[in-house]
């Protein structure tokens, strides 16, 4: 952020102090030029300086969610069939280790991690989860997403670096998904779930 802020001022003073240079007619062709340098410094600083509150926002709720998470049991619904061993052992696998969490988590990651065949992984999660693979991260990823909006203890985080924290690569791809499972948008759901934290 220091640094960002930095730049725009060392560009601006630099502007500023040679004036009469950069308004020379005699190279009235490079003006567009300088025009455009200086829009895209600017831009790349504001954008730099609006990114930094997400990631540092993101970097502290990554630390909630992981102490969250080692202080509490996964509840699995009443309505959930019983899953099978070989299920149990991948699901298992998947949200102890918050592996659901990477946005690059893949098929051919687990596979590795569980010395199990891609073909087979991905027959027992769609068989036992009426899924593909990429609809069962997903929907983990959701329901941590869920529990996370509603918690008062994770109001004062913004939607969006709950929706990267949980998983998503961008803003559109987990307001799709939330929509997708929940038939509603994570602000509407923050609004209708979230309670005050008592004082």
């Amino acid at each position: 952020m220091l640094i960002s802020t930095f730049i725009m001022a060392s560009w601006l003073l630099a502007v500023l102090f040679n004036l009469s240079k950069v308004i020379n007619p005699e190279v009235s062709i490079f003006y567009p030029l300088r025009f455009s340098c200086s829009i895209l410094v600017f831009w790349l600083g504001y954008y730099g300086l609006s990114n930094y509150s997400i990631l540092t926002e993101r970097i502290k709720l990554r630390e909630e969610i992981v102490k969250d998470n080692s202080n509490k049991t996964r509840v699995i619904q009443n309505s959930e069939k019983p899953k099978s061993e070989k299920f149990q052992k991948i699901d298992n696998h998947i949200y102890d280790n918050l592996s659901y969490l990477n946005p690059n988590y893949s098929l051919e990651k687990l596979s590795s991690e569980l010395k199990m065949s891609i073909s087979l992984l991905s027959q027992i999660i769609n068989s036992e989860n009426e899924n593909n693979f990429s609809d069962y991260i997903n929907r983990l990823r959701i329901e941590k997403a869920k529990e996370l909006l509603a918690s008062p203890e994770f109001n004062h985080y913004t939607i969006i670096s709950i929706g990267l924290e949980c998983g998503f690569n961008s803003k559109s791809t987990f307001y799709l998904a939330f929509k997708k499972f929940t038939n509603t948008t994570p602000t509407e759901f923050r609004k209708k779930n979230s309670i005050e934290k008592p004082s």
